[in-house]
């Protein structure tokens, strides 16, 4: 099969499947990307072989630039070797100076809100691609210095500093009688009269450009890009009458992309409104049949109602909130299990937590225990940052000597301990296991000890339900971070199950 009809083919195959690509996670913005890309290889039209050669596009365009330059001498155009990909057959590969009129700074000034004679477009006047002149400062600047930086349309920006760098914007609705002049954290793009300059901006978004933009940026805090890597910046040259073509279809598809990335919103809307509606009828069924109901349609649409992360963590927080409610086991099942007992009182019984616990211990305050008696490689330390998901997880970097540990002994976990983090993501515990025995709760940290009659994962689901996380939040203190005192995990009040 010839490399003509296996192009028609994928191209074809694209299309057909284009709604479906659409719905794979973050579908549209990939799609997006996608016919970006095709469009500068070559596989999102079909070539003609009545269009005229780029090659000879690109001679018109080096005679305009003789013309209209500036400079008396322009570099002689050199053979790219080792450009990226396979260009289709009339194309040329080629650098952003040979076919610019010029590549430049912009003007340093100051901008003024109360002149607007002279407008001075910034990087942060660009968003989205468009710009609202109307809101664009003046500055003053002489007429005569102004002219050299004066905006066309047509003219392409591009950001050479900051957290936008390498963002592009294309001049097109400038009015004539406005004077625009652009800041010196932009650079102007003048391109040949002779190429097709959406298609030349459109370039500019793909990964192509955003690869060598990476490769050619310096700086940590503030990256940057300089002009003179912007001339070499490597781009794919077609003929005019295909540039226009390829413009033309991904205005089409980026339009399609806009239509179902809006269906796709509408669609989530709803679904979030059933899955609100949904986890409401759950956790405020008031019986064992409401509550089966309820628990199937969670069921039967488990697939619509998990389709996002976050659906699941709400998900997840609602069988919790069940959990500890003594709602996810039917009072049937229950009377079963306690001899034929049917009542909530007789099987669950309101207590606090210092009820149930034998010892509740705040971890050690920092005067027992500095910064600089950690070391590495010693008995570990638990704090807040130290328990995720329901885990423990030891850093090797902080750790305590014996000697030291001998000293804190009074804070030596358990198995069966549970940990609760006493500042920032209240709600966060870990029980102590086995591989975590004889390790030290840190300042961060408090710990409870229970009786063997006493579940610390029951308790631990308590902790980390919408009621426990509700309750920690009110009795927290603090203004930049939260913290939970002893006295407040203590009068956390909950009906209590018999283990």
């Amino acid at each position: 099969m010839g490399e003509e009809n296996r192009a028609a083919m994928d191209l074809k195959t694209f299309f057909q499947h284009f709604d479906t690509l659409a719905e794979a996670p973050n579908g549209v913005q990939r799609l997006r990307e996608l016919i970006l890309d095709m469009a500068v290889r070559g596989k999102l039209v079909e070539q003609d072989a009545g269009d005229e050669d780029a090659s000879i596009l690109l001679q018109k365009i080096q005679d305009e630039i003789k013309r209209k330059s500036i400079r008396k001498k322009r570099k002689v155009i050199s053979k790219i070797v080792n450009f990226p990909f396979l260009l289709p057959n009339g194309w040329l590969s080629v650098k952003l100076e040979d076919i610019s009129i010029e590549v430049h700074y912009g003007l340093t000034a100051s901008a003024n809100n109360e002149s607007k004679k002279i407008k001075f477009l910034r990087i942060t006047d660009i968003q989205n691609n468009s710009v609202n002149w109307s809101s664009v400062p003046g500055c003053d600047v002489s007429l005569e210095k102004a002219n050299k930086y004066r905006l066309c349309n047509n003219d392409i920006v591009i950001a050479r500093t900051g957290g936008t760098v390498g963002k592009s914007y294309l001049v097109e609705s400038l009015d004539e009688k406005d004077f625009a002049v652009f800041a010196s954290y932009l650079i102007r793009v003048v391109p040949s009269s002779e190429i097709n300059h959406r298609y030349l901006k459109l370039t500019m978004e793909t990964s192509l450009y955003w690869n060598q933009l990476s490769n050619n940026t310096s700086g940590t805090g503030q990256p940057n890009v300089n002009a003179t890597s912007l001339k070499g910046f490597l781009l794919p040259l077609p003929p005019l009458a295909e540039q226009k073509r390829i413009v033309a279809k991904v205005d089409e598809l980026m339009a399609l992309c806009d239509a179902l990335e809006a269906a796709q919103q509408q669609r989530n809307a709803l679904r979030q409104s059933l899955r609100a509606s949904a986890l409401d009828r759950l956790m405020n069924a008031s019986g064992d049949d409401e509550l089966e109901t309820a628990w199937g349609f969670v069921c039967d649409r488990w697939a619509d109602l998990s389709r996002q992360p976050e659906d699941v963590e709400g998900l997840r927080r609602a069988v919790l909130q069940l959990a500890v409610l003594g709602k996810l086991q039917s009072s049937q099942k229950q009377a079963e299990a306690t001899d034929q007992e049917s009542s909530k009182e007789k099987l669950w019984k309101k207590l606090k937590l210092e009820d149930l616990a034998i010892q509740i211990k705040t971890g050690p305050f920092g005067t027992m225990l500095h910064k600089r008696d950690y070391i590495d490689s010693g008995i570990p330390v638990v704090n807040p940052e130290n328990m995720k998901d329901g885990l423990i997880k030891s850093n090797p970097n902080k750790t305590i000597s014996n000697k030291k540990f001998l000293e804190l002994r009074d804070y030596q976990l358990s198995v069966g301990d549970l940990v609760v983090a006493r500042r920032g993501e209240l709600g966060r515990c870990s029980v102590v296991t086995e591989a975590e025995s004889g390790w030290l709760c840190g300042t961060g940290s408090l710990f409870l000890r229970f009786s063997n009659i006493i579940s610390p994962e029951f308790i631990a689901l308590i902790l980390r339900s919408p009621y426990g996380r509700t309750y920690l939040g009110g009795a927290s203190v603090g203004v930049t971070m939260n913290n939970l005192s002893q006295k407040a995990l203590r009068n956390l009040g909950h009906w209590s199950a018999k283990r």
